[in-house]
């Protein structure tokens, strides 16, 4: 279970059933300013190829649809990318507080 620092959960967004994971990082980001990143594992995938999980309802539609989704909901907070046939996320969370050099 992830929460965050008052103990609360985040909220997923109903309508995304392959995608919630950047959603909710990317909202957390924005609210809370704090998402963990467990960097002591790590391993390879064919990211939306795997069976189980999700696989009964996932499609190149669908997982296009929510690409499409998550682009419209956070505009210049996310790019989608594809590098060498992999898909990339990269997620924009302007600082709160002013940086002086």
């Amino acid at each position: 279970m992830v929460r965050d620092e008052k103990g609360g959960v985040p909220k997923w967004d109903e309508l995304l059933k392959c995608k919630c994971d950047i959603d909710a990082t990317l909202q957390e980001l924005m609210d809370n300013r704090l998402v963990w990143n467990e960097a002591r594992f790590c391993f390879v995938q064919e990211r939306d190829k795997n069976l189980g999980g999700n696989s009964l309802f996932r499609s190149e539609e669908r997982i296009a649809t929510e690409k499409r989704y998550l682009k419209r909901k956070w505009k210049a907070h996310i790019r989608l990318e594809t590098y060498k046939s992999q898909d990339r996320v990269a997620m924009d969370a302007p600082r709160r507080q002013s940086v002086k050099l």
